[in-house]
């Protein structure tokens, strides 16, 4: 996703109302914890489904075997790569750094994209923790 198509979902999301600026600044405070904390638990679940998928590739070597660990796989990876992203964050969102913001953030759009990708309903909660991300946004400098 290039800078173009982000600037159009902060437009998106500008068309809504404001959160009070008490609310703001509580998931100013919060979002460090947060981001550590969920980033350290999808890290582990995901090393852990990964294993789990090497495991079950042995027990499942015929008829639609193959498309399923593709698919736990691709989710595991993908998991790994946002709970990463989610535990970088932790510096950047605690000293209030736009750096942590943007890692955040792409942690939320590779969780919203993995979410299309396998057809979940979850994504939704992606877009939904998109909005207070971006009402919060000017907290962080660049």
């Amino acid at each position: 996703m290039n800078i173009r198509r982000a600037s159009y979902i902060e437009r998106a999301y500008s068309h809504l109302p404001d959160l009070s600026i008490e609310i703001k600044e509580t998931i100013v405070r919060i979002l460090p914890i947060l981001s550590l904390l969920f980033g350290i638990l999808i890290t582990i679940a995901s090393i852990a489904d990964l294993l789990g998928t090497f495991f079950i590739t042995s027990f499942t070597l015929s008829g639609n075997g193959p498309q399923i660990i593709q698919q736990l796989f691709l989710r595991s990876v993908v998991g790994l790569v946002q709970g990463l992203l989610m535990i970088f964050a932790f510096q950047g969102l605690r000293h209030r750094a736009f750096s942590g913001w943007r890692l955040f953030f792409w942690s939320q759009i590779l969780w919203i994209t993995s979410t299309l990708l396998i057809l979940s309903p979850s994504f939704l909660l992606g877009i939904v923790i998109l909005y207070p991300l971006y009402q919060v946004k000017s907290y962080y400098s660049k």
